[in-house]
């Protein structure tokens, strides 16, 4: 019971990191955990065995998560934060 609640807390704290504007970098980290978490359920789901009754939810939301961070503008990224990318331009 502990740990659905110490998840939960997690997933409220990730979404607040999402949805409040700059710190790219938290930003980041939010949806790296909840990839983590959501892609981990899934795994633990299909090596007990469980049907898709059980795992397709949270793999579900792990595609989700990937698809929200890959449709966010490119100024939004850790790279864009610490000076884009390295090439010089003549």
């Amino acid at each position: 019971m502990y740990f659905a609640t110490i998840l939960g807390v997690a997933k409220t704290a990730a979404l607040a990191a999402i949805l409040t504007p700059g710190h790219p970098q938290t930003k980041e980290w939010a949806y790296a955990g909840l990839v983590f978490v959501y892609g981990g359920a899934a795994t633990s789901h299909l090596a007990a065995g469980d049907g898709p009754d059980k795992w397709a939810m949270p793999l579900f939301f792990a595609a989700a998560t990937f698809a929200a961070r890959a449709w966010l503008p490119q100024g939004n990224s850790t790279t864009a934060a610490l000076g884009g990318s390295r090439r010089r331009y003549a």
